[in-house]
């Protein structure tokens, strides 16, 4: 191949996950702050995302796709369960769609896997801090409760209403397995 062909792939490469990396920065931004994303912003990351699959050197595009298959089709699952159980929705669409859109820049069915172990085991903290802080307010507000039984059932639908954007997670979950594997 031709040395300036090889430099223009690489520059493109390294535009394509600096976009990533802005783009996942401001997804997890409006996640934060409105718990609503936006879906061109979103878009635009699956662009960059498809951009740097196709400019990879070393992967096969069946593994990334299945990759991103995966994640998405994990986090449907999750979302469809979080539903039932809560009986609202906890995991949107966008969530789904940013799974995908990462799993498919994490390059590899075993990556996209990795990715979503670490974004949910980093969801995992403030969670905790979540339902601990939600447990001490309660306790405070009622200390005597009447029916125990209709108490305790309450007290699980609300903590499962309690909701922590994930887009974060997803997007630092995405640069750490990129970083540990070298796929820059």
């Amino acid at each position: 191949m031709c040395p300036q062909l090889l430099k223009l792939t690489a520059l493109c490469r390294i535009a394509s996950g600096l976009g990533m990396i802005v783009t996942a920065i401001m997804l997890s931004w409006q996640d934060l702050r409105t718990r609503y994303v936006s879906a061109a912003t979103l878009c635009v990351f699956t662009l960059f995302s498809l951009i740097n699959a196709f400019l990879s050197p070393n992967t096969t595009w069946l593994s990334m796709f299945a990759g991103a298959a995966a994640a998405g089709l994990f986090m449907m699952i999750a979302s469809k369960l979080s539903r039932r159980i809560s009986g609202r929705e906890m995991i949107g669409n966008g969530d789904v769609w940013f799974a995908f859109a990462t799993g498919l820049g994490a390059q590899g069915t075993e990556n996209a896997l990795d990715m979503l172990a670490t974004a949910f085991l980093l969801a995992v903290f403030p969670a905790i801090i979540s339902i601990v802080r939600y447990l001490c307010r309660r306790f405070v507000k009622d200390a005597g409760a009447v029916d125990e039984v209709q108490s305790s059932k309450r007290f699980i639908r609300e903590i499962c209403r309690s909701e922590i954007p994930f887009f974060p997670f997803l997007a630092l979950s995405l640069f750490i397995i990129r970083a540990k594997t070298r796929i820059l």
